[in-house]
């Protein structure tokens, strides 16, 4: 049973390609030109962009797990060509060529559209997967996600060092899903013949934005003292920030994000 791989050298890739190995099953992965291949899999160079590349990608695998996304950018035309448009081209590529599963790797944001662009752009992506030709289809939606080399563990890390941590002082509990956990359940939406649905995942903790950097502050040996920002104060600072800065640490949908916590988990 071979599974077809698109992200499978980012963050959750990396996981979901080792669940894969340890489950012994067959992965063909699309690789962009100039990056390292991971060991052990078929590689088919290319980007999601390359409608050759994504065609000999899916010809002939049983699954594809969909991972390839762009986040932490306000640019709403990068994101709807990216996670848009590259959602409607495997999902069509794979249904001509007879490929009876389909995985999507989304986000709890999809849920919540008028948070901002890249919340849009999910719920777009899954709304294709939902009314899309393979009737055999998964959407799996983490929250945030945790683990080795993680965005939240990167942002702590650069602001650890400091004295006092700025964090957004959200009280809604957050239920960060460990990154094995989010690439386990990837791999049985392609493996079990009778999965179907949207799959939304929470982790076993229930913890505030201020209680997780303190956790993740302490497990990476940094002193820095988490200060939790009030939700109104956080979303000025942010909309001030998207406006003078190119790469803003903070953004209004980020904010929106935290502020609103992640829902229980489920399938539905």
């Amino acid at each position: 049973m071979t599974i077809a791989v698109t992200g499978g050298t980012g963050f959750l890739g990396r996981s979901v390609l080792r669940v894969l190995a340890e489950r012994d099953r067959p992965v063909r992965c699309l690789v962009r030109e100039g990056t390292d291949a991971p060991p052990g899999v078929e590689v088919v160079r290319g980007d999601l962009a390359d409608l050759d590349a994504l065609r000999a990608l899916v010809t002939g695998a049983d699954a594809v797990i969909h991972l390839a996304a762009v986040m932490g950018t306000m640019n709403e035309a990068l994101l709807d060509a990216v996670n848009v448009l590259g959602t409607k081209d495997v999902l069509a590529l794979a249904a001509g060529a007879g490929v009876p599963r389909f995985v999507l790797a989304s986000s709890v944001a999809a849920g919540r559209p008028e948070h901002g662009p890249y919340s849009r752009s999910k719920a777009r992506a899954e709304d294709i997967v939902k009314r899309g030709p393979i009737p055999g289809w998964v959407i799996v939606r983490p929250p945030v996600i945790v683990g080795p080399g993680s965005q939240v563990e990167r942002t702590l890390s650069n602001l650890g060092r400091l004295p006092i941590v700025p964090v957004i002082g959200g009280r809604q509990p957050l239920r960060p899903v460990p990154v094995e956990e989010v690439a386990a359940a990837c791999a049985d939406a392609a493996l079990e013949a009778d999965a179907a649905g949207t799959w939304t995942l929470a982790g076993s903790d229930a913890l505030t934005f201020p209680d997780l950097a303190r956790q993740m502050l302490g497990d990476l040996g940094l002193r820095g003292r988490p200060v939790a920002i009030p939700g109104p104060l956080a979303l000025v600072i942010a909309r001030v920030a998207q406006r003078v800065l190119p790469a803003p640490p903070v953004t209004v949908e980020g904010v929106r994000a935290v502020l609103a916590g992640s829902p229980p988990g489920g399938r539905a």
